[in-house]
């Protein structure tokens, strides 16, 4: 069977020990696309080469190429795969993450019905702990707000979406000013631009978690500082309304609450006290730490 119209990025950075298993979900796929493009942001070993070359002269008609590059970030390797591809659709995948077998069929069967009116389409997916990530089956402009929000909103990770490739080049690609939240920036960009999106049933991603992430507590304040920058272009660029605004700066502060809290109980007090002063408390959770950031202000 013919090769799907789709290139695939993949982008890695120490991380090579996973990339196999991601580059054979490519190559596992019920149909497999036309091409894939390895990016590797600036390791500080060759090992991603190598084993990217293992791929390179196979037999399925796959145009397999690599490029590695200085260290500059998700956005930068992306855009830097995309100036290297030659499909009209184009997913994303990192290094870490594994594509499941009808993923890239199921999409590119959903996209080609549709019109230019639509940057893409997009699934579900599952991780490694076994809890999936729903999103609504929606169809058309969605609002700006729902944007990565579980079971009631579209995703907010570009792995879960197969592009129209034009539509990327047409905004841009990604901002490679934002170290975080990059996704999210291109998605609202692409939904601001008065392009539409629609879901899919298919899961389509199997989703690592991984103690060492950049999410997880050693680098908690550099995710935190970097999330509030992207929340800063999005008030700058009018993104969300006020409420939503501060909706989501109260869950970034919350959200690093959660990662330093026994580690710097005072730093872990400040954000707290700073979270409540966006939104006030949902939830019996929530209210146990503003009481808990109260009574703090009297020691």
């Amino acid at each position: 069977m013919k090769n799907l119209p789709i290139s695939v990025i993949i982008t890695t950075y120490n991380d090579s020990e996973y990339l196999s298993s991601a580059i054979d979900s490519i190559f596992s796929q019920k149909i497999l696309p036309m091409q894939l493009v390895i990016v590797d942001d600036g390791s500080d070993s060759d090992e991603s080469y190598i084993i990217t070359n293992k791929y390179i002269s196979n037999k399925r008609n796959v145009n397999v190429s690599y490029f590695k590059k200085e260290n500059g970030g998700a956005s930068s390797a992306r855009n830097l795969g995309i100036k290297h591809i030659n499909q009209p659709y184009v997913t994303f995948l990192d290094a870490d993450d594994e594509m499941l077998p009808d993923n890239l069929n199921t999409k590119y069967s959903a996209i080609k019905k549709l019109d230019d009116r639509y940057f893409g389409v997009y699934g579900s997916g599952i991780t490694t702990e076994r809890k999936s990530h729903n999103f609504i089956d929606y169809d058309g402009i969605a609002c700006t707000s729902y944007v990565g929000k579980y079971n009631v909103g579209v995703p907010g990770g570009c792995y879960y979406y197969l592009f129209r490739t034009s539509c990327l080049i047409k905004i841009g690609c990604f901002d490679e000013e934002l170290p975080n939240n990059e996704d999210f920036d291109i998605l609202i960009r692409l939904l601001m631009s008065g392009k539409a999106c629609k879901g899919s049933v298919v899961c389509g991603n199997l989703i690592t978690i991984r103690k060492n992430s950049l999410s997880r507590d050693s680098n908690s304040k550099k995710v935190f500082n970097n999330v509030m920058k992207f929340l800063d272009k999005a008030e700058y660029e009018n993104y969300f309304d006020k409420g939503e605004l501060e909706y989501r700066r109260k869950y970034a502060h919350l959200f690093l609450v959660r990662r330093i809290f026994f580690k710097n109980p005072s730093d872990a007090f400040t954000h707290i006290k700073l979270a409540f002063s966006y939104c006030k408390p949902v939830g019996w959770k929530e209210k146990m730490l503003y009481n808990l950031g109260s009574v703090s202000s009297f020691k």
